[in-house]
């Protein structure tokens, strides 16, 4: 697949928005690709201060968020990066920029600004993973800062592939292939096998038999989805395990000291996602390091 040309990274000012737009330099820089940093002011139905006229506050929120804007776009002093603002809750605004314009990668923090300033990241990335078809690659604010790597491979040391072998593996599969070629990563593609909730002792002995062919049958899938080309680049590992999907998946993130996840998300429609509360919400939640989510139709 082509490398990003266009990346996307929302921001609200805050720290946490900061740690996204590190890292969205990163790769910008490393793929040679365009970032846009994108803020949206939304006009509040009511203001919190009573002595404020709306149209003042309003004003005052545009002003506020241009100064900032322009701060942010001259600290980062980089040819690739421009700047704009928009209108609207955040999370619309948001989607509609992410489909224009070649926009390949959106990149947005997982925590934001409360208050005066409205919580804008936070709920608002989970609301902006219901509505993109395009990758979005979330960042906790507890991730290690991203270092300068020009592709050689120090921003994405390891990473996790999550195969659930649903249809959309190999879209987000070749999204991980993707990151390690240029990082020159140690990819770690790790399936996980639900257990039965309850098992009778009769069943308990064919079970485990069944468990053992499973995992080889798991392994070989996994294998598949890793071609030679890239072995040769990367090295590789296969984990194949029995238990709760997002357990499993933060588990040996954890043990390979992953700098990224790479899952998948399934649903319907645009604002239909079955998996809201499910494996990929629950990782972007927890997880350490980033997480790219791709949806099926990317």
């Amino acid at each position: 697949m082509k490398p990003f040309q266009h990346i996307l990274c929302p921001t609200d000012f805050s720290p946490s928005s900061r740690h996204a737009q590190d890292l969205a330099l990163t790769l910008a820089n490393d793929f040679q690709a365009r970032l846009t940093l994108f803020h949206s002011v939304d006009s509040p139905v009511y203001s919190s201060w009573p002595t404020v006229p709306q149209p003042e506050f309003a004003a005052e929120r545009q002003r506020w968020a241009k100064k900032e804007m322009a701060a942010l776009e001259a600290s980062l002093a980089s040819p690739r990066v421009g700047a704009k603002l928009g209108e609207g809750p955040p999370h619309q605004a948001i989607a509609r920029e992410a489909a224009r314009d070649g926009v390949d990668l959106v990149v947005m923090g997982t925590h934001g600004l409360s208050g005066f300033e409205k919580l804008f990241l936070g709920s608002t990335t989970e609301k902006v993973l219901h509505l993109v078809e395009t990758p979005l690659l979330t960042v906790n604010p507890s991730s290690r800062k991203p270092e300068p790597s020009a592709g050689k491979g120090k921003a994405f040391r390891n990473i996790v592939l999550a195969a659930d072998f649903g249809p959309g593996t190999v879209a987000t599969a070749e999204y991980a292939l993707l990151m390690g070629r240029q990082y020159r990563s140690r990819i770690t593609a790790v399936h996980a096998h639900p257990r039965p909730l309850e098992m009778s002792h009769e069943l308990a002995a064919s079970w485990f038999q069944a468990v053992e062919l499973d995992r080889a049958a798991a392994t070989l899938k996994l294998r598949k989805l890793i071609p030679p080309s890239v072995r040769e680049v990367c090295e590789t590992d296969f984990v194949a395990r029995e238990g709760e999907p997002f357990e499993i998946i933060r588990q040996v993130a954890q043990e390979v000291e992953a700098d990224l996840v790479v899952m998948g998300a399934h649903g319907t429609g645009k604002s239909g996602l079955a998996w809201l509360g499910s494996t990929a919400h629950k990782m972007i939640r927890a997880a350490q390091c980033p997480v790219l989510v791709v949806r099926r139709s990317a």
